[in-house]
């Protein structure tokens, strides 16, 4: 589907025409499973996350429609994919909640209670979770090593520009780089992994997840 295609078919969709959202649901419901599964979810939580989703997809009285909320320049299922990573998390942590507090449980507390991390509304969850890992990360990168991402790939200059100013050579710029850009992965992925054991995030979908999420939030 083109995006072309994309954008009218979520017009149709936003002026309530159902054949319109069965399309888009035919044509997203699968892959978006797929996804849920890849980052974790259990088959059932899939089930109820998309069941969930495409009743959200449609306006209901003084509700207005999920797709509403997408911006423009997202695809529409780069979007829902990061819609549907932020309920599952918020479900999960809501089930470890549960669990803690059940007296029925002898196990340690749950770590997401108590005003921890796991409290944030479901629209925070995500960007707390991720914005701590990339956070640790960055202050864990070498200094001259952000400062020359930051010119590169914020300010556009060359590596061999950036190579003048500290009288190197662009191949060193290159492999301190590199070198950096790995360890961040590294580090970020781990950090995931640590606080959330039962997510799985590939880097790709880590920098899929921060592209289309509305906050502003990253490190800067």
């Amino acid at each position: 589907m083109s995006r072309v295609e994309e954008r009218k078919l979520v017009s149709l969709c936003l002026e309530g025409d159902m054949e319109a959202l069965v399309t888009l649901r035919e044509q997203l419901h699968a892959p978006l499973r797929r996804v849920l599964l890849a980052r974790g979810a259990r088959e059932h939580d899939a089930d109820d996350l998309l069941a969930d989703l495409w009743r959200d997809c449609l306006a209901d009285g003084d509700d207005v429609s999920l797709l509403e909320r997408r911006g423009e320049s997202a695809p529409v299922k780069a979007w829902l994919a990061t819609v549907l990573t932020r309920r599952l998390i918020d479900r999960q942590r809501r089930e470890r909640r549960q669990t803690a507090l059940d007296p029925r449980h002898d196990s340690a507390p749950s770590r997401w209670v108590d005003g921890s991390p796991g409290d944030s509304p479901a629209d925070n969850a995500l960007n707390d979770l991720l914005a701590g890992a990339l956070r640790e990360a960055f202050q864990n990168c070498r200094p001259e090593a952000l400062v020359m991402l930051r010119l590169v790939h914020l300010h556009g200059l060359t590596q061999r520009e950036v190579g003048r100013m500290w009288g190197w050579h662009e191949t060193k710029v290159s492999r301190l780089m590199s070198g950096a850009l790995e360890d961040i992965r590294e580090r970020a992925l781990s950090r995931l992994r640590e606080s959330d054991p039962w997510l799985r995030l590939t880097w790709r979908d880590l920098v899929e997840v921060c592209a289309y999420s509305q906050e502003s939030w990253l490190p800067h």
